[in-house]
């Protein structure tokens, strides 16, 4: 399989095929490293950190043959996710130190939890550190406990191990919390995860966060938007390698700002940072609460308030069980956690889907009414606080390249839906993404894997070579899924068109794993960067019959963005693209959607909606 890219005179047409290769004059000490982790969007992003002082060993669960005869002789370190389908990292953890007391092992996982961090430590874990990561950190943490990993040369006068330029072009946007401690100085971090009680956030070791210590201040940034709490706590900490998790209580109330949708986080905290602080109360939020009972009916806030009285509620109720679900056996909390999924998909997610279709209905009259704006502002006033610890939710508000609907979030729609850092979000989540919308996403890819299929069976049967394009193609989970299950040999060239250079070079990347897993050299895959702007343009300029070449054209989740006329002209250019006997593909979600609102107004995802 052959993977081009073919883009336009960008920095990423520079830097797009970039290899990794040695510098002139470096020096490098290979060691060998496993990593145990079921994401293999993971597992690419820990190789190319380390790659080329280390040879990166994956596996892509606990369960593996390796894992099970515990087969690391020639292993110099373990990296080990807590999370996977089989046995989670904690067991795996304990059977490794059976066999091997010295080998370093570096825990790492996505929930952010100081309980588990502390129990891998104590376990026998050297090192703990949390997902998202940045890469030299991990670069850091690797040199530390094993020596042979360096570079060293005229690339690294600082001393620091620095990635790829690209991989921190594309980095996504990090969540931050701001503040301020008792004695005025400021503290900025990373935030690992949060819910509406509790944040636990990423910080250097410079300053000592003593449990109690109050807060001011404070405020959380994620992508566009701030939320600031009146006052918060350190409640705990845990120390590791070059860093701390300080884990912070929120009891104050939030106060939620929307700003101009695409600045970007950084901007936002220094506005926040830079806005006066007045010595006596303002009464802002009892003035805010006055115009709200004034322009939203009282049926409709009640509404919001049943909905997150629900979550609420639900929220309090698991509390006692997250704290105590570390004090058992692992197979006994896996046990009583999927009871409490059970109890929740019994009890839980119907009363969510019942608020929500109540929610429907009074934003619909509200809207109908003139008062979305208002009515919009207080909901996510009173539901963000409790919604955003779902990572899809989180990732959607956020918009971390700008767009709703980039990669990261879909692909989360096919992963595995319950995801979070608690059990809590997990369930959260999972609610969100069975919602139809969600579904109808899934849906959608296997119709266009079914359509990949029978362009191929059709081109074979003539002998010929099947010729597929994807206009705003994403990363192509559908053409990926093709790739690692092909019909025979294919003989197939595959386009794939998108605007942005970050989904492109995820996609590249995503399509080199694929290549690895099974590689059918007869598919070859171009990469092309364009807009919609480019389709236009095309469209006004193409002659009937002049770029006939395509067996199938589809244009999937585009339309949902773009007027009439556009999807119009766009319709006609692709069909201007395809053989005779060809197929042109294009969707559309339908008026016919039950969380319309919920998706407008509380994850701020807007579609334009045809019935034909």
């Amino acid at each position: 399989m052959k993977i081009i890219p073919k883009f336009y005179a960008t920095q990423f047409d520079r830097l797009a095929d970039h290899p990794v290769v040695d510098a002139p004059g470096d020096t490098v000490k290979n060691c060998t490293i496993l990593v145990i982790d079921d994401d293999p969007g993971v597992q690419r992003l820990i190789h190319q950190t380390l790659a080329p002082g280390a040879t990166v060993l994956q596996e892509l669960d606990g369960v593996s043959e390796r894992v099970e005869s515990l087969d690391f002789d020639n292993v110099d370190a373990v990296i080990l996710d807590y999370k996977m389908p089989g046995e989670d990292g904690i067991d795996v953890l304990k059977r490794i130190r059976t066999k091997y007391s010295q080998l370093p092992i570096l825990f790492m996982t996505g929930f952010g939890d100081l309980d588990i961090a502390k129990e891998a430590i104590s376990l026998g874990a050297n090192e703990y550190f949390p997902k998202p990561f940045d890469p030299n950190d991990l670069r850091a943490v690797v040199s530390k406990w094993l020596p042979g990993f360096e570079i060293s040369g005229p690339a690294d006068q600082a001393g620091r191990n620095d990635v790829d330029p690209l991989l921190q072009d594309i980095s996504e946007i990090e969540n931050f919390l701001t503040a301020k401690d008792q004695n005025g100085i400021e503290i900025r971090a990373r935030v690992v995860r949060y819910n509406s009680r509790s944040i636990v956030v990423e910080a250097g070791l410079e300053r000592e966060y003593s449990p109690g210590t109050p807060l001011s201040d404070t405020c959380i940034t994620l992508g566009h938007r701030s939320m600031e709490v009146v006052t918060a706590l350190v409640l705990n900490t845990t120390r590791l390698a070059g860093r701390q998790l300080v884990e912070i209580t929120l009891p104050g109330v939030w106060q939620i700002e929307n700003f101009k949708e695409g600045t970007d986080p950084q901007e936002v905290c220094e506005i926040i940072k830079s806005r006066e602080k007045s010595p006596v109360p303002l009464y802002s939020r009892f003035d805010q609460g006055t115009r709200e009972r004034q322009i939203i009916p009282e049926d409709y806030r009640a509404t919001i308030t049943e909905f997150e009285h629900i979550l609420q509620d639900f929220y309090e109720d698991l509390q006692p069980f997250e704290k105590f679900r570390f004090q058992v056996a692992n197979d006994e909390r896996a046990e009583l956690e999927q009871r409490m999924i059970e109890y929740a998909e019994g009890r839980f997610f119907p009363a969510l889907t019942e608020a929500a279709y109540k929610f429907e209905i009074a934003a619909g009259r509200a809207e109908e009414e003139g008062i979305l704006e208002e009515f919009t502002a207080f909901a996510r006033r009173r539901i963000y606080p409790l919604m955003l610890c779902s990572p899809f939710a989180s990732r959607v508000i956020a918009k971390p390249i700008g767009i709703p609907g980039d990669f990261g979030m879909l692909g989360r729609i096919l992963d595995h839906p319950y995801e979070g850092h608690t059990l809590y979000s997990r369930m959260l989540n999972a609610w969100i993404l069975s919602a139809n919308p969600s579904a109808a996403y899934r849906h959608r890819i296997n119709l266009l894997e079914d359509a990949i299929n029978e362009t191929v069976e059709k081109a074979e049967a003539r002998g010929q070579r099947a010729k597929i394009l994807s206009m705003a193609s994403g990363v192509a989970y559908e053409v990926q899924r093709f790739v690692k299950n092909p019909v025979r040999n294919p003989e197939v060239d595959f386009e794939l068109v998108d605007f942005s250079d970050r989904t492109l070079f995820e996609a590249k990347k995503q399509f080199t794993s694929c290549k690895k897993a099974n590689d059918p050299s007869s598919v070859e895959i171009i990469l092309r960067q364009g807009s919609v702007i480019d389709l236009a343009k095309q469209s006004r300029k193409q002659q009937s019959g002049e770029d006939e070449q395509y067996d199938l054209v589809y244009c999937a989740g585009l339309f949902d963005y773009l007027s009439g006329r556009m999807c119009s002209s766009i319709v006609s250019y692709l069909y201007g693209l395809t053989r005779k006997g060809g197929k042109v593909i294009v969707s559309n979600y339908t008026t016919n959607n039950s969380t319309r609102y919920f998706r407008g107004v509380l994850l701020a995802w807007s579609w334009i909606y045809r019935s034909t």
